[in-house]
């Protein structure tokens, strides 16, 4: 029997096929969406469940208070770890994690690469983490000092195939010590274990593990580094988390003491979604990014469902005699029901199918948005299981309603086409109109204030000049004393200023778009203040020429000057900007000029300059209080301006200049706007996924309504023919077609706009800089989608004007 209503359904399908297309495609595109969606979510809300007893590892952020601005850090200071562990029998273990910044070169034989993906760890990391070893053993690969843990693709790229267990990377540019001849680089480094390369799903992000196991006395040395640390507890039971957060506010009292400092525990599978902070190891998701796309899948397949219900019961009235004489004739109402859900399982069924070729098809284009394959994790029986039911959800939500509306009619009404049975009734079908307008007009409208916000963020003056800039990572390989390192730097920009579209070379010891290295917390503030009066601020060096060659607005004093004796000696002088000078609590930017702040050791400089706040980080922060010093020879970026597009024969004679000046140090270039324009990778990647979903949204909702409106033009095929006989325009045979549509798009105007004002305030509450909400942007939604349904009842129209009224009259 199941097989006799699965071959009417293809019967049906094959002969109502407009309608069996439009289903099928609107389905298959929804379908295709929202296992891409699924996929990506999957991965999304799973981040570092593969780690054992996920849930029971917690990171320790901290919070600084300070003049009604409040600053989250990823990162404390060292002794929070021991202090936990040693103190509170709940903590099990602890882990101090510390990124390591700057010009960091690595050599193994003759090959020598920068590497920007070092991390500095407990012993104990293993304890908390898991990470598949290749070679070597996780008790043991981090005990020995001067140890090295590399990642799979790493150890591809130095040692190719071989076992590299017990061979030597030489390492410069990550840590050394101070002792009594001055600073000591430690370079030499031994591989001591080999792991698979990290999965998508962890917040951690590294490609080297350095042992804390190389310094002679950790404790003492890790003191000294500020509050630079990533600190993980795992704990026994969640019983113990009010008594350890209890014994964070006496740890930060202790080493802390004056500062409002707050530490507090974050669960670590959450920190994907639900963190957002200062110094975090990579950029994190969004979880009201995700909840949206969420919202979008539904979106798309309940668009696509009710296209299915609206021609269902629209395509009841051509039905009418066949399920008449079928009633006639002994079929119940019961298996009428069935066949006409085997109709919507069939349809669902091709759907499905063609929503699998579609991901395959497009597979390289979700690929380089999302930036890494969906597609792998698409396989086994759970994924099938998912779809079995998925298709078979979609089944009962697109086939129960109409099946039973159209199975109860009574045999009378159907064959004599009652003018009063449930085929002339079209108030379900118009409030899903209503519907499927509302949500288009809602993805426009949202898609629009994305793309407006996006905009917004990548062309804003940003308080300085990154465009036609070259980035070149300074060496860190055999640089010799200083004076001899500022020689071969004066070498290098008089070889760069040969060219005659490079404008000038500067160089700094911080780049637009990242966490400046340097944070000063707890004792800057203005000389005879108390210390409780101090704040957090960023300092970095640069030289002398970088804020004119930046355009940086000087708004009060003068920018540094090789001429002035004070500023070529190191923290005699400082330049400040907009933020700083007011956290430092200058009534103007006038009166900060010559005073001296309490700043670093032993050290009070003089303000020379302030300078107009410029977006060191993305638009979806505050400015930062940023200290400048002036310094002739900052080494960890070069900066070249060029007038015009950099050629690559300019690019290959620079590599041959910096070989000669800096020998052995990698040629690692990038430009400054491109580099900047990566804090926007997760929103621009989230724009173009919702920009195609939301495309796909309003397609399959045109797809919906071209089948109405043929619908309406089919249903009243002799009315029109006697219209035209009797003399009627195009003009009347319009509003024939679209009678009620201006009601429907008004109403869903009414219904859409609203919620378009709502979500896009939630989105852009996250940014501290953001777009007003213009009206233009809530009513241009409306007006393109009543452009898109005037140009269907047109071109509708047209076809039923132009068609022989004698042809339309003899039409069953």
């Amino acid at each position: 029997m199941n097989f006799y209503y699965l071959k009417l359904a293809f019967r049906s399908i094959k002969k109502n096929i407009l309608f069996s297309f439009i289903n099928i495609f609107g389905l298959g595109i929804g379908l295709a969406a929202c296992i891409l969606i699924f996929a990506y979510l999957s991965i999304e809300w799973n981040y570092d469940t593969f780690h054992p007893d996920f849930e029971k590892v917690y990171r320790v952020k901290q919070n600084l208070q300070r003049e009604g601005v409040l600053m989250e850090s990823a990162t404390t200071f060292s002794s929070v770890g021991p202090e936990l562990k040693q103190n509170y029998p709940g903590v099990k273990e602890s882990c101090r994690i510390h990124r390591l910044s700057g010009n960091i070169a690595v050599k193994y034989e003759d090959q020598v690469y920068r590497e920007n993906k070092l991390l500095g760890v407990d012993t104990s990391f293993f304890n908390i983490f898991n990470f598949p070893f290749i070679y070597g053993e996780a008790s043991s690969a981090l005990s020995q000092a001067n140890s090295v843990i590399v990642s799979k693709s790493l150890a591809q790229k130095y040692f190719a195939d071989a076992n590299p267990i017990g061979k030597e990377l030489i390492i410069h540019g990550a840590y050394g010590t101070w002792t009594s001849a001055g600073y000591v680089e430690q370079t030499n480094y031994i591989v001591s274990g080999v792991i698979d390369d990290l999965p998508i799903n962890t917040h951690l992000e590294f490609d080297i593990l350095i042992s804390f196991k190389l310094f002679s006395n950790l404790e003492r040395e890790l003191r000294n580094w500020g509050d630079g640390f990533y600190t993980y507890i795992k704990i026994n039971d969640e019983s113990q988390l009010d008594r350890i957060a209890g014994g964070m506010a006496s740890i930060s009292d202790q080493y802390r003491s004056g500062q409002d400092i707050n530490l507090e525990l974050q669960k670590m599978q959450g920190i994907h979604l639900s963190s957002n902070l200062v110094n975090e190891i990579k950029v994190n998701g969004n979880a009201k990014l995700n909840w949206l796309l969420l919202g979008v899948a539904f979106i798309l397949l309940l668009v696509a469902g009710t296209n299915y219900i609206n021609f269902s019961t629209a395509r009841s009235f051509y039905r009418k005699d066949e399920i008449g004489i079928r009633k006639i004739f002994g079929a119940n109402q019961k298996q009428l029901f069935h066949q006409l859900l085997w109709e919507a399982f069939a349809l669902n069924a091709l759907s499905l199918l063609l929503a699998f070729f579609l991901l395959k098809f497009t597979e390289p284009i979700s690929n380089q948005l999302i930036g890494y394959s969906l597609m792998d994790g698409l396989g086994g029986l759970t994924f099938w299981l998912i779809n079995l039911g998925a298709l078979g959800i979609a089944t009962l939500i697109t086939g129960l309603y109409p099946a039973y509306l159209i199975s109860k009619l009574k045999s009378d009404n159907l064959i004599k086409g009652n003018k009063n049975s449930l085929f002339s009734k079209s108030r379900t079908r118009n409030s899903l109109l209503v519907f499927q307008f509302a949500v288009s007009i809602l993805v426009i409208g949202c898609t629009l204030t994305l793309f407006q916000q996006m905009s917004f963020m990548q062309n804003k003056d940003l308080g300085l000049e990154l465009g036609q800039t070259l980035a070149v990572n300074g060496p860190s390989v055999n640089n010799g004393n200083d004076s001899l390192y500022f020689a071969r730097l004066s070498n290098f920009k008089t070889e760069a200023l040969k060219f005659s579209n490079i404008k000038n070379v500067t160089s700094a010891n911080f780049i637009p778009g990242q966490e400046i290295r340097g944070e000063a917390q707890g004792y800057v503030r203005k000389v005879g203040t108390p210390e409780e009066n101090a704040n957090a601020y960023s300092f970095t060096q640069i030289d002398f020429d970088f804020i004119p060659n930046f355009d940086i607005e000087i708004i009060a004093g003068r920018a540094f000057d090789d001429s002035y004796a004070l500023d070529r000696t190191p923290r005699q002088t400082v330049i400040i900007n907009r933020e700083a000078c007011r956290l430092l609590g200058f009534e103007s930017i006038e009166e900060a000029i010559g005073q001296k702040i309490v700043y670093r050791i032993n050290s009070t400089p003089t303000i020379v300059g302030v300078v107009e706040n410029f977006h060191q980080y993305s638009l979806q922060r505050n400015f930062q209080p940023i200290i400048f010093e002036a310094r002739k020879t900052p080494k960890a970026f070069y900066y070249l301006k060029f007038s015009s597009q950099i050629a690559p024969e300019q690019l290959n004679a620079l590599r041959i200049s910096w070989a000669k000046i800096f020998p052995g140090n990698p040629f690692n270039y990038f430009f400054l706007d491109d580099f900047y324009d990566q804090q926007y990778y997760q929103e621009s990647r989230f724009l173009k996924a919702f920009s195609i979903f939301s495309i796909l949204a309003v397609l399959i909702s045109a797809l919906g309504l071209l089948g109405l409106v043929y619908f309406i033009a089919s249903s009243k095929i002799k009315e029109i023919g006697i219209r035209k006989t009797l003399g009627a325009g195009f003009w009347d045979i319009y509003l024939v077609l679209g009678k009620g549509f201006s009601k429907f798009m008004l109403l869903s105007g009414l219904i859409g706009i609203p919620f378009i004002y709502y979500f896009s305030n939630e989105w852009l509450a996250e940014f501290a800089f953001r777009i007003d909400i213009s009206w233009w942007m809530l009513l241009t939604p409306l007006l393109l989608l009543t452009f898109i349904t005037l140009t269907i009842i047109t071109l509708q129209s047209i076809w039923s004007y132009r068609k022989d009224p004698v042809i339309s009259l003899r039409e069953k």
